[in-house]
């Protein structure tokens, strides 16, 4: 399920080309005193990201949308989801970030691709549900 509406671009950032920029950004002068976007790959909608997550996953897609009325009906029952309603307007027009003052002043980084992105973060859950998994009995 996607918040907000499928059709619109949305940029996202891998944690790790993040931990990257903000490495750089923590070890340069030139970094003080603004903020920065890290360079991202490029905005995919939200159906985008989502079919490109269950093709990595190997799985069927199923894909839908919380829209702002079903997260304002939620938010009725849950304070954690009535806050998310506050976010969607990112999901409901098109946010790009634009990390080109970055890439000129620190230099070219390049972005993981979302493909490479959501396989690593696939392998991670596994792994960790694999070293969480409760003993049996």
């Amino acid at each position: 399920m996607w918040l907000g509406r499928l059709d619109m671009p949305f940029s996202m950032t891998y944690i790790e080309d993040f931990a990257y920029g903000a490495v750089t950004l923590g070890e340069r002068d030139a970094a003080l005193g603004r903020a920065w976007h890290i360079p991202t790959a490029p905005a995919l909608t939200g159906q985008q990201f989502l079919e490109i997550l269950f093709a990595e996953a190997h799985m069927p897609p199923k894909i839908g949308c919380y829209t702002r009325p079903v997260m304002q009906l939620i938010g009725l029952f849950s304070p954690f989801l009535r806050e998310v309603t506050g976010t969607l307007y990112q999901y409901e027009s098109p946010y790009i970030l634009d990390g080109s003052d970055y890439t000129r002043t620190f230099g070219d980084m390049t972005p993981t691709s979302p493909q490479v992105a959501l396989r690593a973060t696939l392998e991670w859950i596994r792994k960790g549900a694999k070293q969480q998994a409760l003993p049996t009995h």
